[in-house]
């Protein structure tokens, strides 16, 4: 054991220390940190202050929002959620081996590429690999790859949001997010041709978290017409919730093509609007944390998505 290692081990560095600044990293917060940990405040701030006390440097300043980490906080943090994604990593390899299993993988997707590139993907690997259990997180990028860099994910199908350095992670581009503007199929604008952004800003809006790419490029939709923002707008990534609210109102949304073909091909309840202006939405990618070491399972998933994402890009079908 390096002389470093043995010595904050033996200042009395514990696990749940390391739990606890990857939180605070993440959530920015002492209470968010707490919850995280199933622990009360005040136990959370003891366990910051005994942090403090190993590490013998300040890690993080109070402010008006919460708590901000300093640059050896921030070192430390990384090097934290490192060390936790290494030690979930070895108690899932521990466990496929002592039981016999393919093992688990855990995967994040933003809608677009979990509809038309993952759930084929895994289908395939549902046949050719019956022993690797995957669960499947979908979810806004800013939250997936928070996940990730927590340990929580082993891959991502996203964007990096801007706030998160790239520098951190291994990123290969698999292409751009087609998306469109879509209502319920009884609209008054289903139908209609050429729709312009000033007509739809008279209508609700459900819109994804602020922030967002497919958020983005709806609002950069509007300013490129010189038309005003939505006044009215619900905020929310959920599909299940967009879906909802269109079919009881006359809002309209911006989904993924992928999306927009489950909802409505075949006679679903949503239409497309035929809008003037595309969406132009950034590309999306597979991103890892750099320097992971993944186990096989992973590495078998990976690969069929990335297969598969280069078969789309050639114009095969994913069936």
């Amino acid at each position: 054991m390096e002389a470093a290692e043995a010595g904050l081990l033996r200042r009395g560095l514990r696990m749940t220390h390391l739990r606890l600044i990857a939180a605070l990293s993440e959530t920015g917060q002492i209470s968010a940190a707490a919850a995280a940990l199933a622990i009360s405040q005040p136990a959370a701030s003891r366990l910051a202050a005994e942090l403090e006390g190993v590490i013998g440097a300040k890690l993080y300043l109070r402010h008006a929002r919460g708590v901000a980490l300093t640059e050896a906080g921030a070192l430390f943090a990384a090097r934290a959620r490192a060390a936790l994604g290494q030690m979930r990593d070895a108690q899932r390899d521990l466990d496929a081996a002592l039981s016999g299993g393919g093992g688990a993988v855990a995967v994040g997707a933003v809608t677009a590429p979990a509809v038309e590139l993952l759930a084929p993907a895994l289908r395939a690997l549902r046949l050719s690999h019956p022993e690797i259990e995957v669960s499947v997180q979908v979810e806004t990028s800013r939250v997936l790859i928070r996940a990730l860099a927590a340990g929580q994910l082993d891959f991502v199908i996203g964007r990096i949001p801007e706030e998160m350095d790239p520098a951190a992670f291994d990123i290969r581009v698999i292409g751009p997010e087609r998306a469109c503007v879509v209502a319920r199929a009884g609209h008054p604008l289903a139908g209609a041709a050429g729709v312009d952004f000033a007509r739809l800003a008279g209508f609700d809006w459900v819109m994804q978290p602020p922030g967002s790419p497919l958020r983005r490029a709806v609002e950069d939709a509007f300013l490129t017409e010189g038309a005003p923002l939505p006044p009215r707008a619900l905020n929310t990534a959920s599909l299940i919730m967009t879906v909802a609210t269109l079919r009881a109102s006359d809002a309209v949304a911006a989904v993924s093509e992928a999306a927009a073909a489950t909802l409505i091909d075949g006679g679903g309840p949503l239409a497309r609007l035929a809008t003037r202006r595309p969406l132009v939405v950034p590309p999306f990618g597979l991103i890892r944390l750099k320097g992971a070491a993944p186990p096989p399972p992973v590495r078998t998933v990976h690969a069929a998505v990335a297969a598969l994402a280069g078969r789309l890009r050639n114009g095969a079908p994913s069936g």
